[in-house]
């Protein structure tokens, strides 16, 4: 893992000016993102090695352990922040990039508490910190399931960039801004599914070990309740408190109305999207990967981005048509993932 996300680093800072051009961010904000990226690359080594530690404590039961280091490098950011990027005391004024350095520095203290947590036997058991023999069989396995987690992200990944190079391209930078500031409202509102429904996997790859195949259903079913009325709730009071929140952040009137119409859309997908994520992660749990990342590939590159240029481009709804286009896709999202979920074909993967 180590020596990907390096050479995913190295790979990142020779292609991210074209990265950046094909996104069609030019002039300040295409300098900006690029002062920002470059020192955030050096950084990716360091932040995949917290993900993966985490993800394997985790997966031994101790769920614990990535709240605490995330809270770790959340204030360690959050404090390093103001005096790299105003230039506080002997600190010196680094703007944007001072905010680069401030997360990579961060990443890298997470890492080194991640790496002494597994070699002391602090997170429940002990891992040697040396060089492992190879073991291809396992290295191959690993693979398989990973390079279908992989793609399944980049999916999504790919569908943010190909939204916001079509908001800066038919719209401008400040909408392009807007589309941002919302993407993280959507981010703050999700993080109680991405967690909720990556225990659903976990606890899903345990009882069919244990060939529990109805505790299986009997958790999915409480976390698409559970999870689906949370979302519920945390999306109308994001939709109640819209404005305030985009006032927070746009330094335009503009950018500000545009974060609000954004959010007027996006609160419908909210649920939508819930239930999909939990039904891919139930899926993904049983060893179906591939499967997890189809239904994801294809409603979202392959059916929401497409919408999104077609309404876009000739319906007359301008920027509301991106917004709807994303809606509707998370609801067709929800609807692929619910059939794959009902037919149960998944359950005969094998790991």
């Amino acid at each position: 893992f180590t020596l990907v996300s390096v050479s995913l680093a190295i790979t990142l800072l020779f292609t991210l000016q074209y990265i950046i051009g094909a996104t069609s961010l030019a002039g300040p904000a295409g300098e900006l993102a690029y002062d920002y990226l470059w020192i955030v690359a050096l950084g990716l080594p360091f932040n995949f090695m917290v993900i993966q530690i985490s993800n394997i404590i985790r997966s031994a039961g101790n769920s614990k352990f990535s709240m605490w280091v995330l809270l770790f490098t959340t204030i360690v950011n959050g404090g390093l922040d103001p005096f790299l990027i105003f230039g506080i005391g002997p600190f010196p004024e680094l703007g944007i990039e001072g905010a680069a350095i401030s997360t990579v520095t961060a990443q890298v203290l997470g890492a080194v508490v991640s790496i002494v947590t597994l070699a002391s036997g602090r997170a429940g058991f002990k891992v040697p910190v040396r060089f492992p023999k190879p073991d291809f069989s396992v290295l191959l396995n690993i693979a398989r399931l990973g390079v279908s987690s992989t793609l399944q992200m980049m999916s999504v990944s790919v569908t943010r960039a190909g939204l916001l190079k079509l908001v800066t391209l038919y719209y401008g930078t400040e909408m392009a801004a807007a589309y941002i500031i919302g993407l993280r409202l959507d981010f703050f509102i999700f993080m109680p599914v991405f967690a909720g429904a990556l225990g659903l996997q976990i606890i899903t790859s345990q009882n069919l070990g244990a060939g529990s195949v109805r505790r299986v259903f009997a958790f999915f079913r409480n976390a698409l309740v559970q999870l689906s009325g949370l979302i519920a709730v945390l999306g109308l009071l994001a939709w109640y408190f819209r404005e305030e929140f985009a006032m927070a952040f746009a330094n335009t009137q503009f950018v500000t109305d545009q974060v609000v119409n954004y959010v007027d859309y996006a609160v419908f997908g909210y649920v939508f999207f819930t239930i999909g994520v939990v039904c891919t992660r139930l899926i993904a749990g049983a060893g179906a990967t591939f499967r997890s990342m189809i239904i994801i590939a294809v409603s979202l590159m392959g059916i929401q981005l497409p919408l999104a240029f077609a309404l876009a481009n000739s319906s007359g709804l301008g920027i509301d048509g991106v917004w709807i286009a994303s809606v509707a896709g998370y609801c067709i999202f929800m609807i692929i993932a619910l059939i794959n979920v009902r037919g149960k074909k998944w359950l005969r993967a094998r790991v």
